[in-house]
């Protein structure tokens, strides 16, 4: 007896071929989908930390900008403070003698 695929044995074969070659596609693809986003998170998260860095520094430079700017602020308030008190303490020794002459 020989033996001769029949039509459905070999439709079987065929579709069993193209699902293997179809999964080895799937296969394949997902492992460059997961190599690309690997590659993609790692220069991202580089690109973050540069940038966090950055961010730091200017925080930092911010930081001492605002200190210089409030002690800046506070030597003028001083200064002020003391010219007013010296004109206030000019004025009422004015204000002292024209009371002493008007006596």
């Amino acid at each position: 007896m020989c033996v001769v695929p029949s039509a459905v044995s070999l439709q079987v074969r065929v579709y069993s071929q193209k699902v293997k070659a179809l999964e080895y596609e799937h296969a394949h693809g997902m492992r460059k989908l997961t190599t690309d986003e690997t590659a993609t998170l790692a220069a991202e998260d580089d690109a973050h930390m540069r940038r966090e860095a950055t961010l730091r520094a200017e925080k930092t430079s911010l930081r001492s900008r605002l200190r210089e700017a409030e002690e800046a602020n506070a030597e003028a308030v001083r200064a002020m403070k003391a010219l007013h008190e010296k004109s206030t303490t000019k004025l009422r020794q004015e204000f002292q003698l024209n009371l002493e002459q008007l006596r």
